[in-house]
């Protein structure tokens, strides 16, 4: 600035805490600017000066330069949230074994079965919203939390058919085939893992029209009976009975198979009527029993 007493000029320059400003026409306070190397010695107490290399604005305490904002601190939580402060700059960050706070409850990333990473990582967790469930990545497949990965359940209606001829099995040769008997129920299924093993169990009452020995209930992997049971009844015509089976198919692959049950009876002459689920007549209400299968680990 600039004033003009008679003859005589001087200039002065206005400060600001000790530090040398200048005003521009536009009113803007212009404070020394410039890198770290051209920074002047500290010893004007209040100076100012705005480091380009470092973008920060120290302060000349008198002995040194003080960057504005250094003293503030910013401290973490344990297990929580970890902070690294260098020069003023403080970086944060999720710590390792974190532990999440509250009590209402975690909520993963959610996605369908089409939106899965395509490059996931071993431990990644998801939930999804197609199958409804949460899932884990274990370096090969997305299998659901927990030993259970999957389970299928279906109804065993009140039905009844007919055995007749090379429809009936012959007791003590081979096991039934899966074109005798009758077929009681059939579900595909796909394993998850091929390391894992799968239970069947299902159960049913029954009844015949006319005398028979012997009754069987099998399970079948495609045509392959896979486990079987058998109830030696009276042979009194129409006389009920209960049949339950368990199999379990270790390492069964991830192909998937087509698994189904059937019931029979041992060989003899004419037609047999067998009913499931209900009487040799109907039942006033319909009788449904279930199959299950379950993947576990």
């Amino acid at each position: 600035m600039t004033e003009v007493l008679g003859s005589q000029t001087y200039t002065y320059v206005p400060t600001v805490a000790g530090s040398s400003v200048m005003l521009t026409d536009g009113t803007v306070l212009a404070v020394t600017a410039n890198t770290t190397t051209s920074r002047p010695a500290a010893g004007n107490t209040g100076n100012l000066f705005i480091d380009t290399t470092l973008a920060a604005i120290f302060r000349d305490n008198g002995s040194s330069w003080t960057e504005i904002g250094s003293n503030l601190t910013l401290t973490g939580t344990t297990n929580q949230i970890a902070v690294t402060q260098i020069a003023g700059a403080a970086t944060l960050a999720l710590t390792n074994d974190i532990v999440i706070p509250g009590n209402a409850g975690f909520t993963p990333p959610s996605g369908t079965t089409a939106q899965r990473p395509a490059s996931p990582n071993v431990g990644q967790t998801r939930w999804n919203s197609t199958l409804g469930y949460e899932e884990l990545y274990n370096g090969t497949v997305w299998q659901p939390i927990g030993r259970l990965l999957q389970c299928v359940t279906g109804n065993i209606a009140q039905s009844s058919g007919s055995i007749s001829g090379t429809n009936r099995w012959t007791y003590g040769s081979t096991a039934p085939t899966s074109s005798q008997g009758l077929q009681i129920w059939t579900q595909s299924f796909t394993p998850i893992s091929a390391s894992s093993r799968l239970t069947i169990r299902c159960s049913l009452s029954y009844a015949y029209a006319s005398a028979s020995s012997i009754i069987y209930l099998v399970i079948y992997n495609g045509t392959t009976p896979i486990g079987m049971t058998i109830d030696t009844s009276s042979a009194t015509s129409g006389n009920p009975g209960n049949i339950d089976i368990d199999v379990t198919i270790p390492s069964p692959g991830t192909a998937a198979i087509t698994l189904s049950a059937r019931i029979g009876t041992s060989s003899g002459s004419g037609t047999l009527t067998m009913y499931w689920n209900q009487a040799a007549t109907a039942l006033p209400s319909v009788m449904v029993t279930q199959y299950e299968i379950a993947e576990v680990l």
